[in-house]
C-alpha cells in the first residue's frame, strides 16, 4: 500500500512540474529567433538561466542526435548576447549534419529571466533506391556485335537509407543479378561511445560471376 501511495505521489509530481513548464512557456515571449525580426530584445548583459530545450520536426531524427551538437545544456545561466550567439553556432552545426533542410532556433523569455530553447527542424529525404544496368564486361559496340546477350549483363538496385537508427547513420544495400549475382551490406555510424563521437562500420559482400565466386 505505501509503494502505490509513494508511485502516485511521484506521478503528481511529475505531472505538476510538466504543467508549470508548459504554463511558463505558453506565458514566455520570443526574444530572439535565428530566422526572423523581433520586438523586444533584453539588455545583452541580462542573464538568463535555460529552463528547458525544446525540439520539434524530428520524425526519424533522436532528439540526442540533436541534443549533442548543441553548444549548451539545461540549467546553464548566460548573457543574452552569449545566448543569442550559441543560438547561430547551434542552427550552423545542425545544418552542417546535412540530416535537415532547415533549421530555426527560436529564443523565448519568462518574466523570471528563465528561458526556453525551441529548435525547429525540417528534416531531409532518407531513402534512395537507385536501379542500374551496367555491360558485365567490354564495351557497348563489343556487346552489340555479340547479339547483345543479356547474360553479359548486370543490372539490380542499390538501396541507400540515411539516418537509418535517427543517430545520422547510414546503410546501403546492394542487390545485383546477371553476369554477376551479388549481395552487399555496408552500415557506417555503429558508435562505440555514450557521448556518439567515436564511430565504425560493417561491409558484408557476397558474390558469383559465371565460374567463379567474387567477395
Amino acid at each position: 500500500m505505501r509503494k502505490g501511495v509513494l508511485i502516485s505521489g511521484v506521478c503528481v509530481l511529475l505531472l505538476s512540474f510538466k504543467g508549470n513548464a508548459q504554463e511558463a512557456m505558453i506565458n514566455s515571449v520570443l526574444v530572439y529567433s535565428t530566422d526572423k525580426q523581433v520586438t523586444v530584445s533584453p539588455a545583452t548583459d541580462t542573464v538568463f538561466a535555460i529552463k528547458e530545450i525544446v525540439v520539434d520536426g524530428n520524425k526519424r531524427t533522436r532528439k540526442s542526435t540533436i541534443l549533442r551538437e548543441l553548444p549548451f545544456h539545461k540549467g546553464e545561466s548566460y548573457t543574452y548576447s552569449e545566448v543569442t550567439e550559441k543560438l547561430e553556432i547551434t542552427k550552423r552545426q545542425l545544418m552542417n549534419t546535412n540530416l535537415f533542410r532547415n533549421v530555426t532556433v527560436n529564443l523565448q523569455s519568462t518574466a523570471d529571466k528563465e528561458i526556453f530553447v525551441m529548435i525547429d527542424v525540417e528534416e531531409k529525404w532518407y531513402f534512395f533506391p537507385q536501379p542500374f544496368v551496367r555491360l558485365a564486361n567490354g564495351t557497348f559496340s563489343q556487346w552489340n556485335e555479340r547479339g547483345r546477350p543479356l547474360e553479359h549483363l548486370n543490372y539490380g538496385i542499390k538501396l541507400t537509407q540515411f539516418n537509418f537508427s535517427g543517430r545520422g547513420d547510414k546503410a546501403h544495400i546492394h542487390l545485383a543479378t546477371g553476369y554477376t549475382k551479388k549481395i552487399a551490406f555496408q552500415y557506417q555510424g555503429f558508435y562505440f561511445d555514450k557521448d556518439l563521437k567515436w564511430a565504425g562500420g560493417i561491409n558484408f559482400s557476397h558474390g558469383k560471376n559465371r565460374g567463379r565466386f567474387v567477395h
